[in-house]
């Protein structure tokens, strides 16, 4: 179950909109943030596409905490921490997992 999670996570972050043919929604449009500030006001548009994204395409996916860091080594990148919970049936299994976006 954790391991289906995470690849539809990862899935819905890293595919683009209108990638999908019949479901053009799909996904996310984080790589229009690749040019922009490495500020916070890009680090909550990035909480925001992907809360939308997650919500809409996987709702036994519950996003508790969305975290947006810069890197050490290099300033124009930024990682994304998911600390999700994963409904099935009444119970709730919680992980997490970082993307560099």
């Amino acid at each position: 179950l954790k391991d289906k999670a995470r690849s539809t996570l990862m899935h819905i972050v890293f595919t683009p909109k209108g990638q999908r043919i019949r479901l053009p929604e799909f996904g996310t449009d984080l790589i229009k943030h690749i040019f922009e500030q490495n500020d916070g006001t890009t680090w909550e548009a990035v909480k925001s596409e992907v809360s939308e994204s997650v919500s809409r395409w996987a709702p036994n996916i519950i996003l508790n905490n969305i975290s947006v860091v810069k890197s050490e080594e290099n300033e124009s990148q930024i990682f994304v921490r998911l600390d999700y919970g994963v409904k099935e049936g009444n119970m709730i299994t919680n992980d997490s997992v970082v993307v560099q976006v």
